[in-house]
């Protein structure tokens, strides 16, 4: 049995499962079911850039190593067995030109959560601008607000979450 709670749209958890601790009630569950219930944990942490290389959020893949330099306030969500990280980042204005090179311009990937389209369209109409950087078989999305703020989602997997 899995318990999962999953994909709320965008500003919220796409590939996230519930941030209550469930290890307690998944051992009760344990206990009143004959399979098992697998239970999957996040990581969320707010950081510096500094902090972000020294947790090797970068070299794990959880960050995408294009942030701006002046990349602050880096709040970054993930779940490891799910294969995917959601986040969002603060930096410099002085920094757009080199980050929005690196970046692809639409049409974005079909990305697997569910409400993928509705969640675009809502971020396209709250004055979002949606780019793509592809990376090491990860697929990142970027909606950027202005020329100082930016929020992520990435996958690696390629089945939709339910």
């Amino acid at each position: 049995m899995n318990l999962k709670i999953h994909a709320k749209l965008p500003g919220s958890d796409f590939c996230l499962s519930s941030r209550l601790n469930l290890l307690p009630f998944a051992a009760l569950l344990n206990k009143l079911f004959s399979k098992p219930v697998h239970v999957q944990l996040e990581t969320s942490l707010t950081l510096t850039l500094k902090q972000a290389y020294e947790q090797h959020l970068f070299a794990q893949g959880w960050l995408p190593a294009i942030l701006p330099v002046s990349a602050s306030q880096i709040r970054v969500q993930f779940n490891a067995q799910m294969k995917c990280s959601q986040g969002e980042f603060s930096f410099a204005p002085r920094d757009w030109p080199a980050f929005n090179a690196r970046l692809r311009s639409e049409p974005l990937p079909q990305a697997p959560f569910v409400n993928w389209e509705q969640s675009l369209k809502k971020m396209r109409e709250d004055g979002h601008t949606l780019w793509y950087y592809p990376a090491s078989g990860r697929h990142w999305v970027f909606f950027c607000k202005d020329e100082r703020y930016c929020e992520f989602v990435m996958w690696m997997c390629e089945d939709r979450v339910a």
